[in-house]
């Protein structure tokens, strides 16, 4: 679970992301990012469950209060 953790953290570092969904595959017991560019991404409460759908109203909500509040230049 650390290794998936570390992954999406670089995976939206790099990208530049501040919100995204990243699916993995596993093979062999060895995690595989497959789906990781979503800037928008599907976040519907059936498609990622009651708990996971709490986390990210509560979250982007948080972050975008944090924006209005500290608004910074767009990087391109």
């Amino acid at each position: 679970m650390r290794r998936v953790e570390r992954d999406c953290l670089t995976l939206c570092a790099e990208l530049g992301y501040d919100f995204n969904t990243i699916e993995f595959a596993l093979r062999d017991g060895v995690p595989y990012a497959i789906d990781f560019m979503n800037p928008a991404p599907d976040c519907d409460l059936a498609s990622v469950g009651e708990r996971n759908f709490e986390w990210v109203v509560r979250n982007a909500a948080e972050f975008l209060i944090d924006r209005a509040l500290r608004p910074r230049a767009f990087e391109a």
